[in-house]
């Protein structure tokens, strides 16, 4: 039986669970196979038998063990020893942005290759019962069946309790550099001779987290470098998040003449596509009455009249990074929000729409 080190940190039982778990993940204790016996474990691991009790016990919760009685405890699964939770705050086949359904099909990937189990997390009825993933998240980390939690694209119930637990570890995925995005795209504008540029955030009017107040000081300050600390008045513009809203506001954006833009950067590929219908509808032809840059993710679509200009990021670097960052913390994960140091960074994929 392998060596077993006391720390002093941690409880023993959890310690002696731990390491009969590490056993299980490297297959020294194979499905199926009958542990010795309490006393017998308790004098290998130097403690009383009620310890080793204890220690079973959060096994069994994790469904890595099973006691039969009159038989003994067999090994039962290793199905949740490194299960990590995917909780998304909104149903992904309910938004209007397809890009968390490729990250969901990315992750599933990932985690079958690198021999991660994933539990997916998110309410089928939003409107009903918001707090239904936060209550089966619960549920399932008490039963000790969660190593650890991924959230992506997280509601108000999802972030409030997120930050407040001390349960499990958890992250979010990794953000775009907010800064570098906006400055490049505004840059390429620049360098193609347009001068009356708006910029719509990728933030909506309404600045619901801490972390959404940053972002948006960020893509300002992006602008204003990519205008060397002169930016226009005005140039930055929130319109929401919908399609109806890039629609709403195109429409009143560009309906005057005089006032009318000659080109826009739409930080956010949603809103992109309600302000290509407004365009269309107003007869202004792209890029030849206004150049339009937009965000764009790989593997979502927007309908263009004109091949478009987009700044675009790969949701396969987003979950490698995510799944790297779970290997390398999965035998030590204590309870606690793993921050990314590393940003992520888009690529210009030009198009026709600027005048390419």
């Amino acid at each position: 039986m392998e060596t077993f080190e006391q720390k002093v940190a941690t409880p023993l039982y959890l310690q002696i669970a731990k390491h009969i778990e590490d056993r299980i993940i490297k297959g020294e204790l194979k499905n199926g196979s009958r542990l010795n016996t309490t006393q017998d474990l308790a004098k290998h691991y130097r403690v009383t038998p009620v310890t080793i009790q204890k220690s079973l016990e959060q096994l069994v919760k994790r469904d890595l063990l099973e006691r039969v009685p009159r038989r003994g405890t067999f090994v039962k699964s290793t199905k949740t020893a490194n299960t990590i939770g995917i909780a998304f705050g909104y149903n992904p086949f309910r938004t209007q942005n397809a890009y968390y359904v490729k990250l969901l099909d990315l992750f599933r990937d990932m985690g079958e290759a690198e021999g991660i189990n994933l539990k997916i997390y998110f309410n089928i009825h939003e409107n009903t019962d918001k707090s239904r993933v936060v209550f089966d998240i619960k549920d399932d980390i008490a039963a000790g069946k969660l190593k650890g939690l991924i959230a992506i694209n997280r509601s108000p119930e999802l972030s409030n309790w997120l930050n407040s637990q001390n349960d499990i570890f958890w992250m979010s995925t990794p953000s775009m550099d907010y800064t570098e995005t906006t400055r490049l795209g505004i840059d390429y504008l620049l360098k193609r001779g347009y001068r009356n540029i708006k910029f719509v955030s990728m933030f909506s009017k309404e600045l619901l987290y801490d972390n959404h107040i940053k972002a948006a000081s960020e893509e300002e300050k992006g602008c204003i470098e990519a205008f060397g600390g002169r930016m226009p008045e005005g140039t930055v513009v929130r319109w929401g998040q919908s399609e109806a809203d890039g629609y709403n506001e195109a429409k009143k954006m560009f309906s005057n003449p005089e006032s009318r833009p000659d080109a826009i950067f739409i930080n956010h590929d949603v809103i992109t596509k309600g302000a290509i219908l407004a365009l269309m509808e107003l007869g202004l032809k792209i890029p030849t009455d206004v150049a339009l840059l937009s965000h764009c993710n790989q593997g979502c679509d927007i309908l263009c009249p004109v091949p478009l200009t987009t700044i675009s990021f790969n949701p396969g670097v987003t979950v490698k990074m995510c799944c790297d960052a779970i290997k390398e913390n999965l035998n030590e994960l204590v309870p606690r929000r793993f921050e990314f140091k590393q940003k992520l960074h888009g690529v210009i994929i030009p198009g026709k729409s600027c005048g390419e």
